[in-house]
């Protein structure tokens, strides 16, 4: 079965031919998230509105999800505006072109894998290289699991930043404390915050909220 939030319709074809039935959408995502909830299982929509956020567990990112590091998305407004929405790095789908820095930009913003590997057609044995790349992904998200799965995203340093270096933070659970996540996607080392980053490395810090407010303040 395959759910489009945007448009509302159920496929129920095993071929994703885009045949569907029309149901009234408050009503079909209380249905489906029911029904996934009495299976065991979660549910989730191929891009998002107002009304599929609210009763899905994650969504299959599509046109709001674009890490390519020269990419004119803004990942950060959507993720201050709606922290509580969980959705995936879907367009990043093999080892091809820059797929690692992709993953490291993913990696900033808290965004999810779904492994969506050449568009569902493959699995991660059939790309070792992207298979390890993944691995980056995920390994790092569950380290720092307090503050990407049980935290929010949020925004507190607002200093400019340098062509190519990419910023997140997020506020603990408590709200007692705030990681920041730097990314330099260029070739080149190179400094933001403060912080000296050598080429392609993200760097975690942990500070005390306030004392994380007043340290901005002075960039």
């Amino acid at each position: 079965m395959s759910h489009h939030a945007t448009n509302h319709f159920v496929i129920f074809t095993n071929t994703n031919d885009h045949d569907y039935e029309t149901i009234h959408p408050r009503r079909l995502f209380k249905e489906l998230d029911d029904f996934a909830r009495s299976r065991g299982q979660v549910f989730a929509t191929e891009v998002l509105t107002d009304i599929s956020t609210e009763y899905t567990q994650f969504v299959h990112g599509l046109v709001n999800v674009d890490f390519k590091i020269n990419g004119d998305a803004f990942p950060a407004m959507f993720r201050y505006t709606f922290p509580e929405v969980i959705t995936t790095a879907r367009g990043i789908r093999s080892s091809e072109g820059d797929f690692l820095q992709r993953i490291k930009h993913a990696l900033v913003y808290g965004v999810r894998f779904d492994g969506d590997v050449h568009v569902c057609r493959a699995d991660l044995d059939k790309d070792p290289k992207f298979g390890k790349g993944v691995k980056v992904l995920a390994d790092n998200l569950t380290a720092h699991g307090d503050f990407y799965f049980y935290g929010k995203f949020t925004v507190i340093d607002t200093s400019e930043l340098p062509v190519h270096i990419k910023r997140g933070e997020y506020l603990s659970a408590d709200g007692s404390k705030v990681m920041r996540v730097l990314y330099n996607a260029s070739k080149k080392p190179a400094s933001a915050s403060g912080v000296s980053l050598a080429a392609d490395e993200v760097k975690y810090e942990v500070f005390d909220l306030e004392e994380y407010k007043k340290a901005v303040s002075c960039y």
